[in-house]
């Protein structure tokens, strides 16, 4: 046979052409296969496809259309190419070298790393739609339990001593505006500073789709994150607050998410002591958190909030007992 494989994984092609004998080695059976098909034809060997090649590839046909691709996927690739060497052939990287590299990124959490071996694969994905490897010899490699994290939602009393400490900003009253609108409707921080006069009718408040996001906050053209319209009903306060700044081409046009973010982050360390949760998104959680615990089904909450499922939701439920407080009435039934 022409094609062999090493002690070490490696795939060695011994091919006699023209009475002139080759012997080349690939890190994969398929790219053996292939140059061993170069060489019977007397074609000039094609190189390996580098790490380097393969970022451009993915850059070039997916990252460079996608906001996340261009703020995200590309600057992890470039990162993984950076560890391995731009040259690397993408095939020499096994299953523990991606391991090692994880190991190197410990200092962020699960679901980040995971996010870093995905851009690994659509390099990997781009490349095989070129036929420079094979969809067979991706490294399969297992994805970190991705952390929880905390919902962390405003009681009452702490919604009252952020409104306290927003009124003796400059943001003052339209900041307060703001958030008493988010915390009643649940609108991402993006939809809210979109929102006109138009999108409201009576105590309905639709919330229209353009295109379709991630969850960051810095596209101004951002509308909803899962490109679903919605209506949202409006509390009286929120439907007052909207119906008196509804002279302006956007209800909140004199905000941007920049000072909505450098007063929230003020108000974490002066009010807060720092938690990091403190951030505008905490508005929505608070409403999603209030809905649960007032005892509105999942997925009705699920269509308000405009979330991508219900699971998502579910997040919400697990942090309230309200869903099983019945059972000590039940119980103490049995013993009165």
């Amino acid at each position: 046979m022409s094609v062999t494989v090493r002690p070490d994984g490696k795939y060695k092609i011994r091919v006699k052409h023209n009475g002139k004998e080759t012997v080349r080695f690939r890190g994969t059976h398929w790219e053996a296969l292939k140059l061993e098909r170069e060489l019977l034809n007397g074609q000039e060997p094609s190189s390996p496809c580098t790490l380097g090649d393969a970022l451009q590839l993915a850059w070039d046909t997916r990252w460079k259309n996608q906001r996340d691709g261009k703020k995200n996927s590309y600057p992890r690739g470039r990162l993984l190419c950076e560890f391995f060497g731009y040259d690397m052939p993408i095939t020499g990287i096994k299953p523990s070298d991606l391991n090692r590299y994880k190991d190197s990124m410990r200092h962020f959490s699960g679901s980040t790393l995971n996010r870093r071996i995905s851009a690994f694969n659509v390099m990997w994905r781009c490349a095989a739609y070129e036929g420079l490897v094979s969809m067979a010899d991706l490294p399969v490699v297992m994805h970190e339990k991705e952390p929880e994290g905390r919902l962390r939602w405003l009681f009452p009393k702490e919604e009252q001593s952020i409104y306290t400490f927003f009124l003796n900003t400059s943001a003052g009253e339209k900041l307060c505006d703001w958030m008493k609108v988010s915390i009643d409707t649940g609108l991402r921080t993006r939809e809210s500073l979109v929102i006109q006069a138009d999108h409201v009718s009576g105590y309905d408040l639709t919330v229209e789709s353009k295109v379709e996001l991630g969850e960051d906050e810095e596209d101004p053209d951002f509308f909803t994150k899962n490109a679903q319209s919605r209506v949202v009903k409006l509390t009286p306060r929120a439907h007052d607050i909207l119906h008196r700044r509804s002279n302006m081409p956007f209800i909140f046009a004199d905000l941007n998410y920049q000072t909505i973010k450098y007063h929230f982050d003020k108000a974490r360390e002066w009010v807060f002591d720092g938690e990091t949760e403190i951030t505008p998104y905490i508005t929505r959680h608070t409403c999603a958190s209030r809905l649960v615990q007032g005892g509105m089904e999942l997925p009705k909450i699920k269509k308000w909030m405009g979330h991508s499922s219900v699971k998502v939701t579910e997040r919400y439920a697990k942090m309230s007992s309200r869903d099983i407080a019945e059972g000590a009435n039940i119980l103490s039934g049995f013993t009165s």
